[in-house]
């Protein structure tokens, strides 16, 4: 960990952004990851509730914007790699970022192939991600951005604790507070 100021406030290395659950692990993006980023970022489907999908060029230029994250001093995005424990498999990506070492808070996304979802694996992966980054992070606050037709993931939100801004309908936040 190293200081930003003279003050109080810290930043954190991105390694410490990694964690486990009892089925997953969250571990940072390398260049194995490249396949998975694409389909991902580059699925119709995916995508649908969060932006225009990427072409493939697109997602593969992302991609390596992404990995280079990791090098920011004071980080202020990264992503990470969603696997399955038992055997590595691939399951998806979580990002972090509007990363804020001031007042510290942080936006949390998630997205599961198809082999991730339907088996809890997103309500895990994000009440533990939450806690990871409230408790050993240090972040007093994490929100969500979620279109409002996207049912499933307001379904998770509200699974792992996170409650609905009164101003914004597509913000939902988790505290320390």
């Amino acid at each position: 960990m190293r200081p930003v100021s003279s003050a109080q406030t810290t930043y954190r290395e991105a390694n410490e952004f990694c964690f486990e659950t009892t089925r997953l692990r969250c571990r940072l993006l390398s260049e194995a990851d490249q396949a998975l980023y694409r389909s991902l970022y580059s699925s119709e489907t995916m995508m649908r509730y969060i932006m225009k999908p990427l072409t493939e060029a697109a997602a593969d230029q992302s991609f390596f914007y992404a990995l280079r994250c990791i090098e920011k001093r004071p980080l202020q995005r990264l992503f990470l790699a969603v696997e399955r424990k038992q055997d590595f498999l691939p399951l998806g990506i979580t990002g972090i970022s509007s990363l804020n070492w001031q007042e510290p808070s942080a936006e949390y996304g998630l997205m599961l192939t198809r082999e991730g979802q339907g088996k809890g694996y997103a309500v895990e992966m994000t009440k533990a991600c939450l806690t990871h980054l409230i408790h050993s992070m240090g972040m007093k606050r994490v929100w969500v951005d979620i279109a409002e037709e996207n049912q499933a993931a307001l379904k998770v939100a509200r699974m792992a604790g996170l409650k609905a801004d009164l101003k914004n309908c597509r913000i939902h936040e988790y505290s320390s507070v």
